[in-house]
């Protein structure tokens, strides 16, 4: 489909040079990129990842994204904060992989909290069975959050207190339903308008998380919306 896609986008070009009405030319170029959104998307998903896992910093690969988004311009709507933790222990995972699901984390709570708070972190965290409340490092000493226990989505090889990373991306927005929290992950799903998102983003930060040996799931931040949470083990455990 993309070749297809870019002749209809020269074709789109020869037509705003020919003085096409200007409304109907923009409409067309933003369901043509939204088509070709789409099916970028759909070959990130179901591309296979071969290369072996190695030993990386999850901080440094946290960094990294951070500086690109806010390089980019796109954290300047929002009050964006980045949390690294220190001594987190290195992760087995491949660098490009853990940085898309972060940026693609990150794009969506941007569109979830236009105006709002988005914070990125990283922080060393022994996997539970069970949501027990997280310590930043930006929290005050004596601060409590609490929230009712529910089970997350575990790997039949985790144990309760395995040592892992843990990368999050909370933001101030409306937050997900409970009753969408099974399904936010499945490819095509979303809760954004029609022509708003592919439905691709998180299903795609789900096989990239699964892909390097970790779990994903979506927990209420303290901040008041969605908390996208994936914990890693350790490497070498």
């Amino acid at each position: 489909m993309g070749n297809p896609l870019g002749a209809i986008g020269t074709y789109v070009e020869v037509l705003r040079r020919r003085g096409a009405d200007p409304e109907v030319v923009t409409g067309v170029t933003r369901e043509v990129e939204r088509l070709d959104r789409i099916v970028r998307g759909l070959l990130d998903y179901a591309r296979p990842h071969e290369e072996a896992l190695a030993p990386l910093d999850a901080g440094a690969v946290a960094r990294g994204a951070y500086g690109l988004l806010e390089a980019q311009g796109a954290l300047k709507p929002v009050r964006a904060r980045l949390e690294i933790a220190p001594d987190v222990p290195r992760m087995l995972g491949r660098a490009h992989l853990l940085e898309q699901a972060i940026v693609n984390l990150v794009l969506n709570a941007l569109d979830a909290a236009p105006g709002g708070v988005v914070v990125l972190g990283v922080m060393a965290w022994a996997y539970e069975s069970r949501r027990a409340v997280l310590k930043r490092s930006s929290d005050p000493e004596q601060a409590s959050f609490p929230r009712p226990p529910a089970s997350r989505p575990a790997r039949t090889e985790f144990v309760a207190g395995q040592p892992g990373v843990l990368a999050y991306v909370a933001d101030s927005g409306p937050g997900v339903p409970s009753e969408d929290r099974e399904r936010i992950f499945e490819p095509f799903f979303t809760t954004k308008e029609p022509g708003r998102g592919t439905g691709l983003g998180l299903a795609i930060v789900a096989r990239a998380v699964h892909d390097m040996g970790g779990v994903v799931w979506v927990d209420t931040a303290r901040e008041g919306g969605a908390a996208f949470k994936m914990f890693f083990p350790a490497a070498g455990r």
